[in-house]
């Protein structure tokens, strides 16, 4: 029946029954949602932990991929989960063997609550390949229906990790025991690591120094210190890191160390750790330092110059007194000062800036104060400042007060003036010119220096006419007639200064200008005078040079003189000890070698003496052409240079010294092929030449001409002047005395020599020797025979120790030796034996006894005593005129030392007219 046909009774009846039915649903329900919540609590869970895991986990079903996590999906290159769902694990493997391979192995296995692993190569998404270890479970034991879990992993090569461990462990060992800086580490007062840098300090070892504690090693006065930081550090306390201490050292030596300390955990502990450096040495700079400091300071306040320091913006920083003083002002003012902003002389500003830029800064003139009303006629000289590194620190100034100069010099201008207007133009060259600078007048040897005639030059402007130059800047002057129109002054130009004619000659001048004054006294003109004084500067500059070489020759001479007795005694005892030995013997080649040396070091006492003052060359007539070829061979062995040489079939003979000349040879030869340094050609002439009366600086006569041209870079103008100067030289490794000592043998020779060079076309040395009028050539004895004799000599010298070894000589070459120790006791003692049965029969003579009297005093009383006396004479002075000229003073005979038994043999020969023929004893040198 429907609804509408229930009664009221029937329709309650259903509703209950209904309700109990609801209610009993939701009875069953709850349990479920309880169960549905947790499951979802546990698969967010789930997910979390595969996200994070680092392992690469996968759920296979049937061979197919049902589920990956987070690493897996990386490792296998997946991006999205739609791109692997349901894919075959047979797709990640390279090969169907290697697939069927891993498959026997994995599922054959695997049972309920086993595993099983392989190691494989797979491929990933996107084809690169991956070598990984698997691992496969049953997924729920209970029932394997469920499908498997796989694991798997990347496969690192561990051998490698492995290794750099212990590279890095070598390394740190390395770092800790090669370091340059001490390291320790100290732990319950006793050290518990010593690297072996420093034990090495202490003069120790790491293993003497272990377990010991460090107030062992510390002076005494120092260990209440260290132990205080020690303690202090180790409590816990914060203490200052770095301090100094002294140490003692195993051999007793203390030495400062500088600590850097701080606390580390070491072995699960507190520990004390330090970085130990040696300052020892650096505290004595520091001291040596503060004294070089102190003296600086002494000089900069005492000096009597005005000295200020300022840094690299013109900021002055420091200054003395004097400076104060001439300024007229005070430190407070001018320590500080921005001179770059302040200074109102543009000329003293732009010479300061030069000096920083690293230029010569000089300026001179009257200085205005800008921090006083005061203007002072100064001079001043700035210089840059470096680091040692060579970086700009800042300036030095040097002031000097000139006003005392200043008012001579403008007495002496206004007497000059009277004096020029007086004496006119005479002999010299005169252009006057009015007050625009135009050419109004212009004499006889101004047209003559100038090049220009008097037609020519008129109307003309100074400038165009009177071109004069800086020899050494090559600038050009500062226009003399603005000058004088300016100043109303007598000027005079500036040292110098080179006069440019108009064909393109120039020569060396000498000029003022002065202004021309009408009846009221206003300029209306100016007159230049000059004159050239080319040759008087050649003479000039000649006789500067020639007094440096005397100075330099003074000093040049003792030490040689010196050296050369030294030298007698070493080779006097070489050539003895060779007596008592047989030729071959390994002592005879020994000693022969150190014969060679000190014959070497003979040169260069002889290279010394040219300085001499009155150093005479020892001559004989010599043949030119070849002293040049032997030199130039030698010179040259070994390098890329050749030489061409042309000599005049009929080249005269000349009155040398070879071995000078040949000294001078070598030095321009070696200099002529250092110029070429990437090779050429030398080429060197020889001709006679007859220099007539009255030539202008060259000396009347015959003589040979030796040119040696090269073909290298030239010499800059500015050096020709100096290039025979003493120690001038432009080379690093220079010693400027080759040139020096070239141009002093040939004046001693009574030669000349010239230079003319040009820039990047080469340079030409020309040489004058007095030719000889001899035709045949001296000749040397070349003997090696060692003659003996008889009789009584007497030996004077000043040395005991060359007492002693020509005595021994003359013993052995058989004759009797008395000796004495300066010329006075020489003369007494020849006087007493004169008359006596044995006199002597030669006479050995030094030629100077310092504070004694020598033998060229000394000859002149025994020639009194015998016209007749036999002597010889005996010295280190080889060059010296006595030596040259031995019989002119009295002496029968000269022995130069160094020498040796048979050189002293040879010369007692000759003296005493012995011969071959008297069957001479020989004995081996």
């Amino acid at each position: 029946m429907d609804d509408h046909e229930k009664t009221r009774d029937q329709l309650l009846s259903e509703l209950q029954q209904t309700r109990k039915l609801l209610a009993e649903l939701a009875a069953k329900e709850q349990p479920l949602e309880i169960a549905r919540k947790e499951l979802q609590e546990r698969s967010s869970v789930q997910n979390e932990l595969s996200a994070m895991c680092f392992a690469a986990i996968g759920h296979l079903d049937g061979g197919k991929i049902k589920w990956l996590n987070d690493a897996a999906r990386r490792i296998l290159g997946f991006e999205n989960e739609e791109d692997y769902l349901g894919i075959s694990i047979r797709e990640f493997f390279e090969s169907e063997e290697e697939y069927e391979r891993v498959g026997k192995i994995l599922y054959g296995g695997v049972g309920p609550g086993q595993y099983s692993d392989v190691e494989t190569t797979l491929v990933r998404h996107n084809g690169s390949l991956l070598h990984a270890r698997i691992r496969f479970e049953i997924s729920d034991p209970t029932n394997p229906s469920k499908g498997t879990v796989a694991t798997f992993s990347e496969v690192v090569d561990r051998s490698g990790a492995e290794e750099a461990l212990k590279e890095s462990e070598e390394r740190y060992r390395v770092l800790s025991q090669e370091a340059l800086i001490g390291i320790y580490i100290h732990q319950d007062g006793k050290f518990v690591y010593v690297n072996d840098h420093l034990a090495r300090l202490l003069g120790r070892s790491a293993e003497e120094m272990l377990g010991k504690e460090f107030w062992e090693f510390v002076l005494a006065e120092d260990r209440g210190l260290v132990r205080e930081r020690g303690l202090a550090r180790s409590m816990g306390k914060t203490v200052e890191p770095h301090y100094q201490f002294r140490a003692i050292c195993k051999n007793g030596e203390t030495r400062l160390l500088e600590v850097f300390a701080t606390t580390i955990r070491y072995g699960g502990r507190s520990a004390n750790m330090g970085n130990v450096l040696d300052v020892t040495r650096r505290n004595w700079a520091e001291e040596a330092l503060r004294q070089s400091e102190q003296k600086y300071r002494l000089i900069f306040e005492n000096s009597p110059l005005g000295i200020f320091h300022f840094d690299s913006q013109g900021v002055i920083t420091a200054c003395n007194e004097n400076f104060v003083r001439i300024i007229g002002s005070s430190k407070e003012v001018l320590v500080g000062l921005d001179m770059f902003r302040n200074l109102k002389d543009k000329r003293m500003l732009t010479e300061i800036k030069n000096a920083l830029r690293g230029e010569e800064g000089r300026y001179e003139g009257y200085y205005a104060s800008v921090t006083a009303d005061k203007v002072t006629p100064v001079r001043c000289y700035f210089r840059r400042l470096e680091s040692e590194h060579g970086s700009l620190m800042g300036g030095i100034g040097i002031v000097e007060d000139v006003t005392e100069r200043k008012k001579f010099e403008l007495e002496l201008e206004a007497e000059t003036e009277r004096l020029r207007v007086t004496l006119g133009s005479i002999g010299d060259g005169v252009i006057s010119t009015d007050t625009g600078g135009r050419v109004a007048l212009i004499n006889n040897v101004a047209e003559h220096l100038t090049g220009w005639s008097h037609r020519e030059a008129l109307g003309k402007r100074l400038r165009q006419v009177f071109k004069v130059i800086n020899e050494k800047t090559r600038m050009r002057c500062e226009d003399p007639v603005e000058k004088v129109v300016r100043t109303g002054k007598v000027i005079g130009l500036a040292n110098h200064t080179i006069l440019v004619s108009k064909d393109g000659s120039e020569r060396i001048i000498a000029d003022s200008g002065a202004p021309i004054r009408d009846k009221e006294g206003k300029i209306i003109g100016v007159v230049i005078v000059f004159r050239d004084v080319t040759e008087k500067q050649k003479i000039e500059n000649e006789l500067i040079r020639m007094e440096k070489l005397e100075s330099v020759g003074i000093l040049a001479g003792g030490i040689a003189h010196d050296f050369n007795n030294i030298l007698t005694v070493i080779l006097g005892n070489v050539t003895l000890a060779k007596l008592f030995c047989k030729p071959g013997e390994k002592v005879h080649y020994r000693l022969s070698e150190a014969e060679k040396a000190v014959m070497r070091a003979q040169d260069l006492t002889r290279q010394l003496l040219t300085f001499a003052k009155g150093g005479t060359p020892v001559k004989a007539t010599a043949s030119i052409a070849d002293i040049v070829k032997e030199s130039c061979a030698f010179a040259l062995t070994g390098s890329n240079v050749k030489f061409e040489a042309r000599f005049a079939e009929d080249l005269w003979n000349a009155e040398v010294d070879k071995g000078q000349i040949s000294q001078v040879i070598n030095n321009l030869i070696i200099n002529a092929g250092q110029a070429m340094p990437m090779g050429g050609k030398i080429k060197i002439t020889a001709s006679n030449q007859i220099i007539p009366e009255g030539s202008p600086g060259r000396k009347p006569g015959k003589f040979i001409k030796i040119t040696i041209k090269d073909e290298g870079s030239g010499i800059p103008k500015e050096h020709l002047l100096r290039i025979f100067d003493p120690y001038f030289t432009t080379k690093s490794d220079g010693t400027g005395l080759g040139l020096a000592t070239s141009y002093s043998i040939i004046k001693k020779h009574d030669g000349m020599i010239d230079v003319d060079s040009r820039l990047g076309k080469g340079t030409t040395f020309s040489l004058y020797l007095p030719a000889s009028g001899q035709t045949k050539l001296e000749s040397q004895d070349g003997s090696d025979y060692i003659f003996t004799g008889s009789g009584k000599v007497l030996l004077m010298d000043d040395e005991e120790n060359i007492l002693e070894l020509a005595g021994e000589m003359l013993a052995i070459l058989g004759f009797e030796v008395v000796m004495a120790k300066d010329g006075a006791e020489a003369v007494e003692l020849f006087r007493s034996h004169f008359d006596s049965p044995n006199p002597f029969t030669l006479v050995i003579m030094d030629l100077t006894v310092p504070g004694g009297l020598g033998g060229a005093e000394a000859i002149k009383l025994l020639l009194e005593i015998d016209p007749n006396v036999k002597a010889i004479v005996s010295s280190g002075y080889c060059n010296d005129p006595v030596m040259a000229q031995y019989e002119r003073y009295g002496f029968s005979g000269v022995v130069v030392k160094p020498y040796n038994v048979r050189e002293l043999s040879n010369v007692l020969a000759k003296v005493l007219a012995h011969v071959r023929a008297n069957s001479p004893r020989v004995v081996t040198a």
